[in-house]
C-alpha cells in the first residue's frame, strides 16, 4: 500500500477501511498544518480525462509550477479549471501559515548563486 494510502487509512480516510471501495471520506484526526486535496467533491466520481492525465492532474501540475502562488489561490484556480469539465475539486485544510509550491525568493537566490 502506498504511503499516501496508508496515511489516509490511518486518519480514517478510506470508507469502510478498504481500498477497493474507491470512495474517500474526510480524514479524521489530521494534525495542524495539513492540506488535503481531493480531485472531486464527496460522493462523486472524478473524471479520468482523455489523455494520459486526468483534468485535475493537469490543472494541479500547472498550478504547482506557478511561482509565488499561495496554496489556497492555487487550488481555487484548479477548482475553476476542473469545474469546467463537470467535477468539483474539494479540499480540507488546517494550514495556519502561507505555503508556496515555488517561492520566487528561492528561485531568485538560486539564479544568483548560478550567476556568481
Amino acid at each position: 500500500m502506498a504511503l499516501g494510502a496508508r496515511w489516509l487509512r490511518h486518519c480514517g480516510g478510506w470508507a469502510n477501511g478498504r481500498r477497493g471501495n474507491r470512495r474517500l471520506t474526510a480524514p479524521k484526526n489530521v494534525p495542524s498544518g495539513t492540506y488535503i486535496a481531493f480531485s472531486t467533491a464527496p460522493n462523486t466520481t472524478a473524471a479520468d480525462g482523455s489523455g494520459g492525465n486526468s483534468p485535475y492532474t493537469l490543472a494541479l501540475s500547472k498550478a504547482m509550477q506557478m511561482p509565488n502562488l499561495e496554496i489556497e489561490k492555487a487550488f481555487k484556480r484548479i477548482r475553476v479549471e476542473v469545474k469546467a469539465t463537470g467535477q468539483t475539486p474539494w479540499e480540507n485544510s488546517s494550514l495556519e501559515g502561507e505555503f508556496y509550491f515555488i517561492d520566487k525568493r528561492i528561485i531568485k537566490n538560486q539564479i544568483q548563486l548560478v550567476d556568481v
